[in-house]
């Protein structure tokens, strides 16, 4: 599943990734270890997709791995318990998949990261039901593609007299396809209709800093003022009519009149009195089109 994402984005995965492990979860007899490889998987996978954390909270990083892999074995012991009653995971997957993501996504503020939809940013006819669904919707179609897949090798097994008849591989097949071409073919029509009111310009600068928990790993702050400052300064040549930056450069205080207060700072932050100073200078000079400053 880790391919379907940055940097490969190799998103035809995307509709069968998650066929393998239903097939799995639903064949395996003991619950145990049905549920326990989940979570393993979870984990993996969000070590590798989220090791970019590592610099900053090595800590957090695992930690939230950790606790992110839960939803897997949740989803697996919802797939079980609909195939021992005889529902198979071309209907149960999508909708099983679709709620852990709801839930990994606003439990405790939320993670709503590398969800199965988002392998498609880059088909937008493929994601145009978003104004109707949002993300959950191009999820549901991906997870019913995967558990079509992982329900036809399941009705052939020596279990299916005790499991969802064979029919439901056909009707769910069919289905699946309907929507697919529907989806796709509601998209192509969004796209083809659009209409785009003229609005402002915008500019986004954008450095790449890395960023650590120990504020002494840091890049100095007056380089980080000054390259965000020089990157403003050349998207400013494009006219904008707005320019966006991250709060990572402003990391003094760009408040004159608090600047100007000397009475309200201790001694010991004169030094970020100055800085703040300094700082709110390079601002209001960049404001005024005096983009050498």
């Amino acid at each position: 599943m880790t391919l379907i994402f940055q940097p490969l984005a190799f998103w035809p995965l995307a509709f069968f990734c998650l066929a393998p492990w239903a097939f799995v979860v639903c064949r395996i007899e003991r619950a145990w270890i049905a549920h326990w490889a989940s979570y393993l998987a979870g984990v993996v996978f969000f070590l590798i997709n989220l090791s970019w954390l590592s610099p900053v909270t090595f800590e957090g990083y695992v930690a939230l791995c950790l606790y992110l892999a839960v939803f897997w074995p949740l989803a697996a012991w919802a797939l079980r318990t609909a195939w021992r009653l005889r529902i198979a995971p071309v209907w149960t997957l999508p909708f099983v998949w679709v709620a852990t993501e709801y839930l990994r996504g606003t439990l405790m503020t939320g993670f709503p990261w590398l969800f199965l939809a988002h392998s498609m940013a880059a088909q937008p006819a493929f994601i145009q039901v978003s104004d109707i669904t949002g993300a959950y919707g191009v999820t549901f179609l991906l997870a019913m593609c995967n558990g079509a897949i992982a329900t036809w090798p399941l009705t052939r097994s020596r279990q299916a007299t005790t499991r969802p008849a064979r029919r439901q591989i056909t009707f769910g097949a069919v289905l699946v396809v309907a929507l697919l071409v529907a989806n796709v073919w509601y998209g192509a029509q969004r796209m083809r209709h659009a209409v785009l009111d003229p609005g402002p310009t915008v500019a986004v600068v954008q450095e790449d800093f890395p960023l650590y928990s120990d504020p002494a790993k840091n890049a100095p702050a007056e380089l980080i003022f000054a390259r965000y400052l020089g990157l403003a300064a050349e998207a400013a040549k494009g006219h904008p009519d707005l320019l966006v930056l991250p709060e990572t450069p402003w990391s003094m205080a760009q408040n004159a009149d608090f600047i100007e207060s000397t009475h309200r700072v201790e001694p010991l932050l004169d030094a970020y009195r100055r800085y703040g100073r300094l700082y709110h200078a390079a601002t209001a000079a960049f404001a005024r089109g005096d983009y050498k400053t």
